[in-house]
Formats: C-alpha cells, structure tokens, sequence
C-alpha cells in the first residue's frame, strides 16, 4: 500500500506540469498497447509512450479499433475499413443509402457483418407529428442502429430510435399515451436542450454488442440514459412492440440513468448525465455488468465511470416491478467520486473498460489523458496523447491480445516531441505462477486436449478474429471438439491474471 500510495502523489506531482506523452507507468500495470488517433495518423504505443505500430488513419469521432486478426477497423461518415498490419485495405465497404450517415461506433459481428450506429434525416415535420413540443431546436436526424453486410455495405437490419417513442401532450398526434405504463418508450419531449448547435435529436453516441444474448447496449446522451435493445429481430419486427427473442420488438428491454423520464421516480434519481460508451464487462468480479462513462456531474466539477448490475433473468429479460423504475437506481461501483483515489472530468467523449486482468482503462476525452487504474481505484499508468485538443476514446490491449501473435512490435520512438521526461522503464507481465502453472497441449485428428495444474478458461479464435469456441476447464482439463481442418486456430488460456495464447494449425 506505502509503494502505491507514493505512486500516487508521483502521478499527481507529473498533473502538475503540461507534459504529453507517458507520465506514469507501474509494475501493476498491464503489460500491453494503447491504441488512439491524433494528428493525422493511428499510434500503437507501448507502456512507455514508444511507437511499435502507426496507421495512416486519422478518426477523431468514430475511433480506431483492433481486431483479434491483427487488422485496425475504422469508419468515415458512409464507409466502414478495414487494413492489415501492412497498412493494406482488407475490407471496404460503402454505405450507398441517400439520407443515412455513420457515426461513432462500429462493432464486427460474428458473421461478418458490421454493426453501426447511424443518424437518418427526418424532417421536423415528422418529429412534431410525433408530438414533439420542445422550443426554438429544430431536429432533423433521427438515430438509428443498422447492420451492413459485410461484403456490399447494403443495410440488412435496422432499427430507428424515432420508432419507440411517447408523449402526452397531443391526444390527435403520434405516440399519444400515459409515459408512466410505458416504461419501454422514450419520451419525445425529454430530450435535453444541452448544447444544441447540432440538428440531432437523442444523439446515440455509444453502443456494445452481447452476442450470448443478441442484445444491444446504447448511450442515449440527450436523455441521458443507457437503453438495451433486442438485436434478433427482423427490420419489420423492430419497428414494432412483438417479436424476435424477447418478444417487445424493438421496444427498450432494460434502461438506466434518469428513471424521471417515464416518470417513476424524481429527478432526484438521475445517476447518468451525457453519458459514453457503455459496454458490457467480460473480466473479472464484475463480469457481466455494465459500465459506462459518466460524463457531466450536476453541481459538481468531475466525472465518473459506473458499474451497472442490471436485473437479468436467466432468459435474458430484465425484471421489473409494477409502477417502479427499472432497478438499480445507483451503481453497484463508482470510480471518481470525491471518496475514490482517481479523478476525472470531462463534459463529451470519454470512455471507461475493464482489461482482461480487472483493471481498468479510462479515457478522459477533454484533456485527452488515458489511465488505467485497478479495481481499488489506484492509478497504475497515465498518458498524455500528445498533439490532441480532445479525444474521442481509447482501446488498450494486454500483450496476449491475439492480434500481436507474430507481430514485430519494435519500439521506434515517442508522439511527442521533445519526448516525455519521465524515467519510464517497461515491466515484464510474467506471472510468478507461470512455472507451475504449464499449460500442456495434446491434439488429436478431432479434439484439443488443455490441461493445467489449475481450472483456467480457453477461447479459439480464427484469423479472421472470429470466436470460434469458448469453455471452462473441468478438473484442470479441456477437450475441445472440433469439425475444423486445414486453418490455423489461436488458442488463449486464461489463468486468473495469466493470459497465454498458442497459434495452432488443425490438419
């Protein structure tokens, strides 16, 4: 605790001076690659600031990601991309719809296909028919989510926000009904009036994808709520209240943040304010929950990163009592309020995810810094990007991520010139268990045989980044099945915070 604590007042001594580039880096920190867009280009940056890879991409708004397979994928306003370690384009598709425009966030899905989110031009008249009554805003874009093919860009799923919607001032118009039993509609006329420069409306501007449960996880900023959806309907379906796997088509099947506005609570009750990127938790104590960066704090000058624990059955629906808000009404955890060790503000962008060892990764848009901090709220690592007014977001990477199997990942200098000044040195991950802990492979014509002295989790990936299986040991044991011959597998073991991965070639 003495050696964290010293580590602490060292990050905020470096807060002290306008230096970019890499201004805390710990032995706690994950042995990985941080991945962000600033001044014309795409950086890959080790834990000390150092260049190991640079893209020719610059995407401010609609940020940079890596796939498993190595290649980066990144969107303009109508074309999603997709390049290889080599700078080469792999993939580009056209959005070739009039009226439709990407924004934001994209996520490959298993089939191949790409998920958006999307703003779709709707005439003012459509939304007053709508009984929109909100003074002196003039919308004019309606947000959507769509999914496009893969190989022709062309929208095979859609779903429109504008679709869903209530109000209760204008018994002749559209969507007229009591806001309060319609707690799966959003109110037309909650839309935020908070820096309306723009002509969206609810502005969607975060999304994550569960594929165990074909379910869709939204930032509605203007209402300043998170909505979950249902992904397995047809484009029909999710224009209406039935059908797909939860039967309320493309209704809201959970919401969270500001239960005052379908009028089961008090505003009082609002937790969430301008709100990014919520996504579902894959690792450690909290898996499975939600979390999501809290943007804006009423009366108060900071930010924080929410961990949500929504009340799912095991079906995949979400409980909800009579005349109640959807529960819970707070977080289960909160990092940066005044009683948590990290702070953070920032008013748009920004970000938050847990890493595969349960620590946590945080970009703080306005000033463009991004942390990593543990489950305790300790900042381990902290980085300036240099060269950047804001940032949309981060992704930050453990280096078993399968993306860097046979990478070279030379460090070839800084971002920021002159570089940084802090004494960084770079910390071997290796588990000291990791002898004892021998992960010992056996193949055979059909099967995979895993073992270890420890339970451990095992995913298989293809080349294409694609999760082709995912198990739980049994007594120390896998025996993965398989129909698969002539293609290269990556096997990734996971062992508490030990990750190892293994490129296997199935004959």
């Amino acid at each position: 605790m003495k050696t964290k604590f010293l580590l602490f007042v060292l990050l905020y001594t470096q807060f002290c001076t306008s230096q970019d580039g890499i201004l805390l880096n710990t032995p706690d920190a994950t042995n990985g690659y941080s991945l962000f867009s600033t001044s014309g280009s795409t950086y890959l940056v080790d834990n000390c600031g150092e260049i190991v890879k640079t893209w020719p991409v610059y995407s401010p708004t609609r940020h940079c990601k890596l796939l498993p397979d190595g290649n980066l994928i990144y969107m303009t306003s109508s074309t999603i991309t997709e390049l290889n370690w080599n700078n080469q384009v792999v993939n580009s598709v056209q959005l070739n719809e009039l009226g439709l425009v990407l924004e934001y966030e994209v996520v490959k899905l298993k089939n191949g296909n790409y998920l958006c989110v999307a703003r779709e031009e709707v005439s003012l008249q459509r939304f007053q028919e709508y009984g929109y009554d909100i003074p002196n805003t003039f919308p004019t874009q309606s947000d959507v989510v769509v999914e496009l093919d893969g190989n022709s860009g062309k929208v095979v799923w859609r779903w429109n926000l504008l679709d869903h919607v209530i109000q209760d001032k204008f018994p002749a118009k559209k969507a007229y009904g009591v806001i309060k039993d319609h707690p799966e509609k959003i109110n037309i006329n909650a839309i935020a009036t908070f820096d309306w420069e723009f002509t969206e409306s609810f502005m969607i501007n975060g999304m994550d994808y569960n594929e165990d449960l074909d379910q869709i996880v939204l930032s509605v900023r203007k209402v300043c709520e998170i909505v979950i959806i249902d992904h397995s309907t047809t484009t029909e379906q999710a224009k209406g209240s039935t059908g797909g796997k939860y039967n309320k088509g493309g209704d809201l099947l959970y919401r969270y943040g500001n239960p005052a506005n379908y009028k089961r609570a008090t505003p009082n009750d609002q937790q969430l304010y301008f709100q990014h990127n919520p996504n579902w938790i894959k690792y450690g104590e909290h898996k499975d929950k939600i979390m999501v960066f809290n943007n804006l704090l009423s009366k108060e000058s900071y930010s924080t990163v929410q961990i949500i624990d929504p009340p799912i059955r095991p079906d995949g629906s979400y409980t909800l009592e009579n005349d109640q808000p959807y529960m819970p009404l707070t977080p289960a955890v909160e990092y940066g309020a005044t009683q948590n060790k990290v702070k953070i503000w920032s008013g748009y962008t920004s970000g938050a995810k847990v890493l595969p060892n349960g620590n946590i990764v945080i970009t703080e848009g306005r000033t463009a810094k991004i942390y990593e901090i543990d489950p305790d709220g300790n900042v381990l690592w902290n980085y300036a990007v240099p060269l950047s007014g804001y940032l949309f977001r981060s992704e930050r990477y453990s280096h078993d991520y399968p993306a860097f199997i046979g990478k070279q990942l030379t460090p070839m200098g800084n971002v920021e010139s002159p570089p940084s000044n802090y004494a960084c040195s770079l910390y071997s991950s290796t588990d000291e268990t990791a002898d004892e802990n021998k992960v010992i492979f056996k193949q055979y014509s059909d099967l995979i045989n895993i073992s270890s002295s420890i339970d451990f989790d095992m995913r298989a990936y293809n080349l294409q980044g694609q999760l082709l299986s995912s198990l739980q040991s049994q007594n120390q044991q896998i025996d993965w099945v398989h129909n698969l011959s002539d293609q290269i597998v990556i096997l990734q073991i996971i062992m508490g915070n030990q990750i190892t991965s293994k490129k296997v070639f199935i004959y």
